[in-house]
């Protein structure tokens, strides 16, 4: 391999790359990126073998070839270099050569047929076209929710159902559950097609799909593919996905609501929070955890957020809001309140409550943000309830 690149360009494609990147001790080779060149291009490919991002980019090729290199490694070179240009060059020594022209290095290679083979659908069932930016605000919106369990394997990621004229974003913990749509007018799946990619990769994807304008979806059974300038792809899971949809279709019926600037409600929220306690039991498992929750307290003309602890005290929070409905009162993890809050943007949110043991909804005016938040209730009050 003999070439010449803009520093630059190559620093960008293994950053890009080195997303896939894993520091492995039983495969170090996946501490490594691929560089290929042939055709005047050259290929960067990292992988972690469920998941693997590839940038392609121009080059002046003399030889071709590949070689792999420590990901970490070439970055900070890559990175420190003051030179336009680099020269990339490796042979049969075992070592690879790089300079701008004034600093120079010799790394040592990892052979590249150790390195996996790329990672490809096989006989794909979906192939679409979908607004990058949207795909990536929709993945962003619900990540949070994602369980962070190793023992929930079927909700550790992200949910996509890809319909005839738009998408959704899917993702829960099973105490909250999120939902992004986006309109996807040029996406011809005849029917809902959906799959699940680890958390990890639905924050890279997001990352990586900024820049894009559209983004070339092609899916199979066990392999989801997105191609733009670059290409990550990633196994699925496989695990089956809870049903979802009459969860919030049941929480879309709580009788009270009030609706109000979601920054307004942020801002209650959090000052009601300052003064939660961290001990209480969910109402359904009636188990300990520790959570700092917050009551929202709805009346005809008042509604208030409100904390109390025996070591820190009370807070009573005032918030301007429409009401619509009966009374309600319901405790919520402010955690998890703050986050559906804050996905929601800048937008005017609704909030519909039931009873003290129903979830809540939280939704933005147009709808293309959901959230429903199972409710809490405090030790002191399990025991009376």
């Amino acid at each position: 391999m003999d070439l010449k690149v803009s520093r630059q360009s190559i620093l960008s494609a293994v950053e890009a790359a080195s997303r896939a990147a894993s520091d492995n001790q039983i495969m170090p080779v996946l501490g490594a990126v691929l560089l290929s060149a042939s055709d005047r291009r050259l290929s960067v490919r990292g992988t972690r073998l469920d998941t693997e991002v590839e940038a392609a980019i121009d080059a002046d090729i003399v030889a071709g070839g590949a070689v792999a290199l420590p990901a970490t490694l070439l970055r900070q070179i890559l990175s420190s270099l003051a030179g336009e240009w680099v020269h990339l060059s490796a042979g049969g020594s075992g070592m690879a050569h790089i300079t701008d022209g004034t600093t120079h290095f010799d790394l040592a290679v990892v052979p590249p047929d150790d390195f996996p083979k790329p990672l490809h659908p096989a006989s794909p069932s979906l192939q679409t076209r979908l607004p990058a930016g949207n795909l990536a605000e929709a993945i962003r919106r619900v990540l949070h929710a994602a369980s962070k369990e190793d023992n929930r394997p079927n909700i550790a990621g992200v949910r996509l159902i890809i319909a005839p004229g738009g998408a959704t974003a899917v993702a829960t913990d099973g105490a909250r559950l999120a939902i992004a749509t986006l309109p996807a007018e040029e996406a011809d799946a005849q029917e809902p097609y959906a799959f699940t990619i680890p958390s990890k990769t639905a924050s890279d994807l997001a990352t990586l799909l900024d820049a894009e304008n559209t983004v070339l979806l092609t899916a199979s059974q066990e392999v989801a593919e997105f191609e733009a300038s670059l290409r990550l792809s990633t196994r699925t899971l496989p695990h089956p996905y809870p049903a979802w949809s009459d969860v919030v279709q049941r929480a879309s019926e709580n009788p009270t609501r009030i609706t109000a600037p979601a920054a307004t409600i942020l801002s209650a929220v959090k000052l009601a929070a300052l003064t939660a306690g961290s001990e209480v039991r969910t109402a359904t498992l009636n188990i300990r955890s520790e959570v700092r929750a917050v009551t929202l307290d709805i009346r005809e003309r008042n509604v208030t957020l409100s904390s109390e602890t025996p070591e820190l005290g009370r807070s009573t929070v005032p918030l301007e809001a429409t009401v619509d409905g009966p009374p309600a009162r319901v405790h919520l993890n402010s955690t998890y309140l703050v986050q559906a809050l804050t996905a929601c943007r800048e937008a005017v949110v609704t909030i519909a409550v039931g009873t003290p043991n129903t979830p809540v909804l939280v939704q933005v005016q147009d709808g293309i943000y959901t959230e429903v938040i199972a409710p809490i209730r405090t030790v002191s009050q399990g025991a009376d309830t």
